[in-house]
């Protein structure tokens, strides 16, 4: 349990911003609190001593594809709109589904 006085709102805002998914955000807080622990008398000039993990590293395919999901948007609609409902018959014939479909690249292709 983690005491009312441990983080703040605005902390807590940011580790939601910055983190995707429970198991992200879950480590960040415990972190935070542990970053937090570490002063006899966290305040907001202490708080802001603590710094922040900079990443350094450019987010790769699969974590944008974690962090953005899967298009909603069905892939009947999408051909329609473009004009290749007739490519829907060999999507079916393949069996590719939603997931496949939104995954697919040009090396696949």
């Amino acid at each position: 349990m983690i005491d009312s006085d441990t983080l703040s709102g605005f902390q807590l805002k940011d580790i939601c911003t910055n983190n995707y998914g429970f198991e992200s955000i879950k480590t960040a807080i415990k972190i935070a609190v542990a970053q937090t622990n570490q002063y006899e008398n966290p305040n907001a000039a202490t708080l802001n001593e603590i710094k922040e993990e900079e990443e350094d590293e450019e987010e790769d395919e699969d974590k944008k594809k974690e962090r953005i999901g899967f298009p909603s948007h069905s892939m009947e609609d999408l051909l329609k709109e473009v004009g290749l409902e007739d490519k829907m018959e060999k999507i079916k014939e393949c069996e590719i589904d939603a997931e496949l479909f939104w995954e697919l690249t040009d090396d696949v292709l």
